[in-house]
């Protein structure tokens, strides 16, 4: 059985949107707020550390109006999701292996991090329910893998303490 994936052409995502994509770097607090906290929880969540909003790695700008600009993340192999035999952790980061999770997040008000906290905390049956409606495509060891990972994740946002330890004490200050 060949299993692949599909990505949509980043052209077509901005026509879908009545937007642009930017072809200039943005400094990272320029992104929505919301949205940019939203893909950094993301990508904490999927152990991702192969991205940079700095310098546009793995990452492109949506812009649509009212001057909003979205981020878009791809290219997720070396995620600790993935977990793929090739991933090897980014020097950068601190990380033994591609499944330490670490928050690549720029400093934002504590309220707005909260705020897409409890979003996620409100999604996260959704989210479970995502894996499980591709439960076919796993071994029982790897699904109970992925499982107990993205429940890692869910774990620290339910803790108040491991949450601030992760989120609001290691967001990137510059």
């Amino acid at each position: 059985q060949l299993v692949g994936f599909l990505i949509e052409d980043d052209d077509l995502v901005a026509d879908r949107f009545d937007g642009k994509i930017r072809e200039t770097t943005l400094h990272p607090l320029q992104l929505e707020d919301t949205t940019a906290i939203t893909h950094d929880f993301f990508q904490y969540m999927i152990s991702n550390t192969d991205w940079s909003s700095v310098i546009s790695h793995n990452i492109k700008v949506l812009q649509i109006k009212p001057a909003r600009n979205i981020p878009l993340a791809y290219d997720f192999d070396m995620s600790g999701l993935v977990n793929a035999p090739y991933a090897t952790p980014s020097e950068l980061t601190g990380q033994n292996t591609v499944r330490d999770r670490v928050y690549r997040g720029f400093c934002r008000t504590e309220h707005l991090v909260n705020y897409v906290r409890q979003r996620y905390l409100e999604k996260e049956d959704e989210v479970k329910a995502v894996i499980n409606d591709h439960a076919s495509y796993f071994s029982e060891k790897q699904l109970a893998d992925i499982r107990s990972f993205v429940g890692e994740f869910f774990t620290t946002l339910k803790n108040d303490r491991l949450f601030k330890e992760a989120f609001i004490y290691r967001c990137r200050k510059n």
